[in-house]
């Protein structure tokens, strides 16, 4: 059924995406209800499905375009979160995106309830899975530290995804981006190679923020001339257990403020 409720979510984002409100509410059980009291903006209010089709016409033409880019859809049983970006055009012409996050009840194969969040966080607490996420992914990170100390070339690729996106700090020598696994292996390949042997010294708790883990850790290289200690803090983004997108950044601050834990 999880599966199933996934195809549905995804189904309405798109129907909405087209303007075609009945395929977007064609799921929808009779006592619908969306939840979108904890919007920051016009039209905050609680909804029912008899008027959800006035809603979105009041919603949509004020705009040239809306287009709503769910980052991922995740399933947790009869819940399914889809943090989201907004893009909006207006008749000006100005462009604009906003952030946000929905969770969808669904109940025997329809869906019951939508409730619209400002933050990811708040989403992914209500739906129970902030902790846990949390968790699994500092794992993952763990383990891609152990396999660099180890030498472990197999290990650490396995804690990547295929499409990784990684950026060097500002000032780096190749600052990239690099894009795939392959390039992002062989990125750390040269930089190993430079040195007769380094390591990895995590220097601050590893923090956990649901999809994302931060650490500051010490590189630490010995060769033929002086030794290396460089302190650098990388946001991890992970998931369905692997790495799709690393950040470093010399100044922790700086970091942490990316996810607004500053």
């Amino acid at each position: 059924m999880s599966q199933k409720n996934v195809e549905i979510v995804g189904a309405s984002i798109d129907a909405w995406n087209r303007r075609d409100w009945d395929a977007v509410l064609k799921d929808a059980a009779a006592g619908f209800e969306f939840d979108f009291s904890r919007s920051m903006g016009p039209g905050r209010g609680v909804y029912r499905l008899d008027q959800m089709t006035e809603y979105f016409r009041d919603l949509t033409e004020a705009w040239e375009d809306l287009r709503l880019e769910p980052d991922e859809i995740i399933e947790a049983g009869e819940q399914v979160v889809t943090p989201n970006t907004l893009h909006a055009e207006g008749r000006d012409g100005i462009k604009v995106k906003a952030r946000s996050a929905w969770v969808w009840t669904m109940r025997d194969g329809r869906v019951a309830h939508v409730c619209f969040y400002q933050e990811r966080r708040e989403a992914l607490e209500a739906a129970g899975l902030w902790e846990a996420m949390s968790q699994e992914n500092v794992e993952v990170v763990r383990r891609g530290f152990a396999a660099w100390n180890a030498g472990d070339t197999e290990g650490l690729r396995e804690t990547y995804d295929p499409d990784v996106f990684m950026s060097n700090p500002e000032g780096w020598p190749e600052p990239g981006p690099f894009v795939g696994r392959e390039a992002v292996m062989h990125q750390f390949q040269q930089i190993r190679e430079a040195w007769d042997g380094d390591a990895l010294e995590p220097i601050s708790d590893f923090i956990d923020a649901a999809d994302r883990v931060v650490v500051r850790f010490i590189w630490r290289a010995e060769g033929h001339g002086p030794d290396s200690n460089m302190e650098l803090t990388t946001v991890y983004t992970v998931r369905k257990g692997r790495i799709v997108h690393q950040e470093f950044f010399w100044d922790h601050t700086e970091a942490l403020e990316t996810l607004g834990l500053s």
